[in-house]
């Protein structure tokens, strides 16, 4: 089965990466999940930020896109990230707890496997060292 999943990249004015902290598992993620019957990726995405986060974001453009086949739990997982911003004045209660961090703190929770997602250390690290670049998105159709 492929599950698709959308997240949302989202850096500061100080350039600190927003993560959640996912208890379950113990390790911070970029707010994002489950792409639901009937929404686009960039919908996904902002929902669940604002699920997770309470915080309603806007999306500046598609930055990345992973694939990781046969996962533990025997699916294929395809995420697709978006670089977006947060807009002001918005925060409600999430369902998680978000801190931002900054490049230095995120390479040793990286190095300690802190971060949910291989996909996601090799992004924060691509994004830090200057090596990303938007994506084209894919078009959207409805039926």
């Amino acid at each position: 089965m492929i599950r698709l999943v959308a997240s949302l990249f989202i850096v500061n004015d100080s350039n600190e990466l927003l993560l959640v902290k996912e208890t379950k598992v113990d390790k911070y993620g970029l707010p994002g999940g489950k792409v639901e019957n009937g929404e686009s990726m960039r919908e996904a995405a902002l929902r669940e930020c604002l699920e997770e986060t309470g915080l309603t974001a806007t999306i500046d453009h598609l930055l990345y896109v992973s694939e990781k086949p046969l996962t533990h739990e025997g699916n294929t997982v395809v995420r697709y990230i978006y670089k977006a911003t947060v807009d002001t004045n918005t925060a409600t209660q999430g369902e998680l707890t978000y801190t931002y961090l900054p490049h230095t703190k995120l390479t040793q929770l990286s190095d300690n496997l802190h971060i949910r997602g291989a996909d996601v250390s090799t992004l924060i690290e691509d994004y830090y060292s200057g090596k990303t670049t938007a994506l084209p998105e894919p078009v959207t159709f409805r039926s």
